[in-house]
């Protein structure tokens, strides 16, 4: 029985030198374990969240525009109602970013029967832009909490060499004013317009492999002064990003 009690029983000395022995062998059991199911492991898992860094999208992006030089701020068109005789105003102004800013009005002095719209429209893409792979559209921007709507401008599927009433377009959602926020615009949310109508019977998801121009446009039918700042434009591939997140945060 002396010789079994001294099996499982130490002396304090003999516990004291043992630790620091069983502490190594446990890490490097640990640290075996990982080396071995490492190829094994997925890129994301539960374990990540714990790690903010791997929450963030690392899906492939397609950089389109960026407004952080006044050459690119300044080659946007700016358009209002004052083409078809209305009284609104805008300009697209750089300060270290885009500002899409001005004035809508809805004062037609009996000129017209409609007015109350402001426009940035981007250069022509040349050849056109094609984003083939991406489903979606991203931005980064900052807004006075109007309500605002992307567009596409792509080839005229009815006039064939009339093309500049034909539009894909989408709200932008809306999000608290004043401070930057990233949205996402699926391709197919745009709903094709044409001179500010749509059809419901004629609707199709845009060809993004021929997509001409982008464009922002204020259309609130209020009047007042109105503020939209933006850093960037791109492309992401929207559906494989939430199903990473998704899959990362054991959803």
């Amino acid at each position: 029985s002396r010789r079994v009690r001294g099996l499982f029983f130490f002396s304090t000395e003999m516990r004291t030198n043992l630790v620091p022995v069983v502490k190594r062998a446990t890490s490097n059991v640990v640290n075996w374990t990982k080396k071995a199911l490492t190829p094994l492991r997925p890129k994301y898992s539960l374990l990540d969240v714990w790690n903010l860094k791997h929450l963030e999208p690392t899906e492939p992006v397609k950089p389109i525009c960026s407004f952080h030089s006044p050459s690119t701020v300044h080659s946007w068109e700016v358009t209002t109602d004052s083409i078809i005789g209305g009284f609104s105003e805008a300009r697209m102004v750089y300060d270290k970013h885009g500002i899409f800013e001005g004035n809508l009005s809805l004062n037609t002095s009996g000129k017209v029967d409609y007015s109350g719209f402001a426009v940035i429209k981007s250069p022509r893409f040349l050849p056109n832009l094609d984003l083939e792979g991406y489903d979606a559209l991203e931005m980064k921007i900052r807004t006075d909490g109007r309500l605002y709507l992307a567009q596409i401008k792509i080839g005229s599927r009815y006039l064939p060499g009339d093309t500049r009433d034909d539009l894909y377009q989408i709200i932008l959602p809306i999000v608290q004013p004043h401070v930057w926020t990233r949205v996402v615009l699926p391709f197919d949310r745009f709903l094709f317009t044409w001179r500010g109508h749509w059809f419901p019977e004629a609707q199709e998801n845009p060809d993004i492999t021929k997509i001409e121009q982008l464009g922002i446009l204020q259309a609130q039918r209020k009047e007042g002064n109105f503020r939209f700042e933006i850093e960037w434009i791109q492309a992401i591939k929207n559906k494989e990003r939430q199903q990473k997140r998704r899959y990362t945060c054991g959803v």
